[in-house]
């Protein structure tokens, strides 16, 4: 197993949209679901953060940004409007884009949503009915994929689950144009955290952040696979941000700015050395780039 290390988190902020009521989802036993690895094993990582799909209103328009700002690949699953658009980078799978549905949803906006590993889909869905969440899609399982589940958390951040048929994949840092982190900007960070905790089976690490705040990292098979931050502005609604890596943030920021997308908090001396950015894609879907020096991962 290649073990990784992970970064301090930032104050910031991205408006993050909640998750469409109904997606191309609903009709996941009318395709055959790529794994998530192409290599299946029987590795597992409960807690780990396994795979992410863009749920967005235009499939094209994203496609474009993603390969233009992270020269990500496409592979199309499906036909018409129901078709799954596989992610890839450098070849292998990192994520999917799904269509929603169309409706009084329209136009509200795109959303990135991370799918964390776990043993056993049905006893998340239970324990999140009995904790003051939300089921928003599923269980459900997805041929070829295996059983998901889509839920909110009590302040309504969105977040998936999975037991994947192919297995987890392999433990190890995000490369370039990879997702590498994920931070829940929550509005107590503590009461929060043990939602997920007792949840995942997390342990919790209280980590002090630049800014003299603090962190409550989640971890799982010693490593953080998370970070929970009480909110600088408590008042808005909770959510996931997710971070992907790159080699230079203020050139991949200006790329974004010239491809469709905006900052929307750019890099700056004072947050985190200047090495993050939260960005959104052209369907106003939020995520954040992230610089990795020497010396931050092992």
């Amino acid at each position: 197993m290649t073990t990784r290390r992970t970064f301090l988190s930032f104050a910031g902020l991205a408006l993050m949209p909640a998750l469409p009521a109904r997606t191309a989802l609903a009709h996941g036993d009318e395709i055959h679901w790529p794994p998530i690895t192409d290599t299946p094993s029987d590795q597992r990582y409960p807690g780990r953060w396994v795979w992410h799909e863009l749920l967005t209103d235009d499939v094209t328009a994203a496609k474009r940004f993603y390969s233009t700002v992270f020269g990500w690949t496409f592979e199309a699953i499906g036909k018409n409007a129901r078709a799954y658009t596989l992610v890839r980078q450098d070849g292998h799978a990192i994520g999917g884009i799904v269509a929603r549905d169309g409706g009084g949803d329209a136009g509200r906006g795109g959303q990135w949503v991370g799918l964390m590993s776990v043993p056993d889909v049905g006893n998340v869905a239970r324990f999140v009915q009995a904790n003051s969440g939300r089921v928003i899609f599923g269980p459900k399982w997805l041929h070829g994929r295996g059983e998901i589940a889509i839920f909110a958390d009590p302040d309504g951040a969105v977040f998936g689950v999975i037991r994947a048929d192919s297995g987890d994949g392999d433990d190890v840092t995000g490369d370039l144009h990879e997702w590498v982190w994920a931070e829940l900007w929550a509005r107590s960070a503590y009461r929060t955290s043990k939602f997920y905790t007792d949840l995942a089976g997390y342990d919790a690490d209280e980590v002090q952040r630049p800014d003299g705040s603090y962190a409550v990292h989640l971890v799982s098979g010693g490593f953080a696979r998370a970070a929970v931050i009480t909110s600088p502005r408590p008042t808005l609604a909770s959510a996931w941000l997710r971070y992907v890596r790159v080699a230079d943030v203020a050139a991949t920021s200006r790329l974004i700015d010239s491809s469709g997308g905006k900052v929307v908090i750019a890099p700056a001396p004072g947050i985190r050395k200047g090495t993050v950015a939260i960005v959104v894609d052209p369907g106003n879907a939020p995520f954040a780039i992230v610089q990795i020096g020497a010396g931050e991962e092992s």
